[in-house]
């Protein structure tokens, strides 16, 4: 129980900064 949530958090987080990155590649 949570390690689910844990995971999902996660994820979230690598693909946002992944996603901040790409938009200051595209400038």
């Amino acid at each position: 129980h949570g390690d689910g949530n844990e995971r999902t958090s996660t994820y979230s987080f690598i693909i946002g900064i992944l996603f901040m990155i790409f938009l200051v590649e595209s400038f």
